[in-house]
């Protein structure tokens, strides 16, 4: 975050794979993180299944919370 701030960035977003990465979605909220966007079916996986892709941001001036 301290990166993003030197740089001069308002937000920082990130993106996962809803059906696998649940944990990391949760952990990422409990820290600031808020969801802006659910894209689904977005991405096959590699046994041909669609999967959903969310995307999280934070505005980097809540970077105290870290």
């Amino acid at each position: 975050m301290n990166i993003a701030a030197k740089l001069g960035l308002a937000k920082v977003a990130f993106e996962l794979v809803v059906q696998r990465e649940k944990e990391a979605a949760r952990a990422a909220e409990r820290v600031g993180f808020k969801e802006v966007a659910t894209l689904e079916d977005r991405i096959k996986d590699c046994w041909g299944n669609y999967q959903d892709v969310m995307i999280l941001e934070i505005p980097v001036a809540d970077r105290e919370r870290w």
